[in-house]
């Protein structure tokens, strides 16, 4: 249901139309530009909090690796020395004997106590991080933390790599030692781990709030654009009334005068006597002239009724399309044959629709009589009907002039007309397509129309039944 900009209900479908779409086309840029704003907004963040993470680990990795040869002489001295062989018969081995590697609490627990403590995980770390310290030959020594078990890369540059595996990320940082000749001595590696999930619950939050956000936003926006498209439509809605009243105005005022204008030269044309013979012409011009101003007057007034009023279906009622359309072929069949035309019927459904019959009568008359109109001599004009499912489908088709593709989208503007048609047919006023498409979308229907140039028109008129 469309959004009315003012108190009075609009029947206008086509001006309803334009304003449900103004309305949605400012919906959806706002809410492109919020999503856009969004999207940048996080990107920016998450790659901000990425590099602080790294930069981060980048640190931990240096200040572990600047005492990895304190970390190393003690590990030594442990293994090596004779007054700690007891504490070392209580560390932790492998099934060969060998000794496993341990905790940096452990390492430094041999200064306590002859029996080594019971191994406390995080002790210097909080459990987002880990440490390992390696030998040159990438076995695994001491570690920190609970994410230390990590395997090395085959090749890790001197200013350090970073690694990402699963939920964590770590950064690998080979030691070396400055020596006076050779140049330096890779003494061993340092590897800092750390968990991604806080990271994620932190970025799945800012998530979570810029898509509320956007979705709040775009709320607002809906009651901002509905009070905006109000604003904006309301004199393009005055100046449309204005303009359809005037439009019926003239129309019923124009068909006095053109009353007495017609039945003055009909009078005189049927007295020839009473005219002078220069003057013969220029009566029938006038004749002819009021006639079809009486034509343009009398589509103007109804469409501008069907403009200005509400569909009344007090009085509709349930219409044979099949009698409707065989009674309109045989009132053209006579108009048909003047113009040497083979107009035929073919129906193949007995459809009923509900309906205006009046209206619908108009509709089928147009489309014939612009069949009709537009067929050369020798021409063939077929009308058929059809039934698929709950829809009647009516087609009327011609070999004529046809339409040009580019002007297919135009052909149900009012007092639109192509220039071929124009030059096949002058008196033509360009409504009788515009008021077919109005009574079919009145009744709940489509029509379309496919042609070709010089191959002709086929209009299909879809009603539901």
């Amino acid at each position: 249901m469309a959004w009315a900009t003012d108190l009075t209900r609009i029947s206008n479908l086509r001006f309803n139309r334009l304003r449900n779409r103004l309305l949605l086309f400012y919906f959806l840029a706002i809410t492109a530009i919020l999503v856009f704003f969004a999207t940048t907004i996080y990107v920016l963040v998450s790659r901000d909090r990425q590099q602080q993470f790294d930069q981060q680990l980048q640190q931990i990795g240096t200040s572990a690796a600047g005492i990895w040869e304190v970390v190393h002489h003690e590990y030594e001295e442990l293994t090596t020395e004779p007054e700690y062989a007891a504490y070392r018969r209580t560390l932790p081995r492998d099934r060969q004997g060998q000794l496993l590697p341990i905790a940096l609490v452990q390492l430094m627990a041999k200064y306590q106590t002859d029996t080594a403590p019971p191994l406390v995980r995080g002790t210097l770390l909080d459990t987002t991080y880990g440490i390992a310290w390696y030998t040159p030959t990438r076995e695994l020594l001491i570690y920190e933390g609970i994410l230390f078990n990590l395997p090395l890369p085959d090749q890790i540059p001197a200013e350090g790599l970073f690694v990402s595996r699963d939920k964590t990320r770590s950064f690998l940082q080979p030691i070396y030692k400055a020596l006076p000749q050779s140049g330096q001595e890779l003494l061993g590696y340092v590897a800092v781990t750390g968990t991604l999930a806080e990271l994620k619950t932190e970025l799945d939050h800012l998530r979570t709030n810029l898509f509320l956000g956007v979705v709040l936003v775009a709320g607002f926006v809906v009651v901002a654009g509905w009070w905006l498209t109000r604003q904006s439509i309301a004199p393009v809605d005055a100046s449309l009334a204005q303009l359809k009243q005037f439009t019926a105005d003239a129309s019923h005022e124009l068909r006095t005068p053109l009353t007495a204008i017609q039945a003055s030269a009909e009078v005189l044309q049927s007295h020839p006597e009473r005219i002078h013979p220069s003057d013969i012409e220029k009566v029938s011009a006038i004749a002819t002239a009021a006639t079809r101003m009486g034509h343009l007057v009398k589509d103007l007034l109804l469409i501008a009724r069907l403009d200005a009023q509400a569909p009344d279906q007090r009085g509709w009622h349930v219409i044979d399309l099949d009698e409707l359309l065989e009674d309109l072929v045989e009132l053209h069949r006579d108009r048909a044959q003047a113009a040497q035309l083979a107009l035929t019927y073919q129906p193949q459904a007995t459809a009923k629709v509900y309906g205006d019959a009046e209206q619908l009568q108009r509709l089928f008359a147009n489309l014939l009589s612009n069949a009709l109109q537009y067929t050369p001599a020798g021409g063939i004009v077929t009308v058929t009907l059809q039934q698929t499912g709950k829809t009647a489908v009516v087609r009327v088709q011609d070999n004529g002039i046809g339409i040009a593709p580019v002007d297919l989208p135009h052909v149900f503007e009012r007092f639109w007309r192509t220039e071929e048609a124009r030059h096949h047919y002058r008196d033509g006023s360009g409504l009788g397509l515009a008021i077919a498409k109005t009574i079919v979308e009145r009744h709940h229907g489509q029509i379309s129309v496919q042609s070709q140039p010089h191959q002709g028109t086929c209009f299909e008129v879809k009603l539901p039944c």
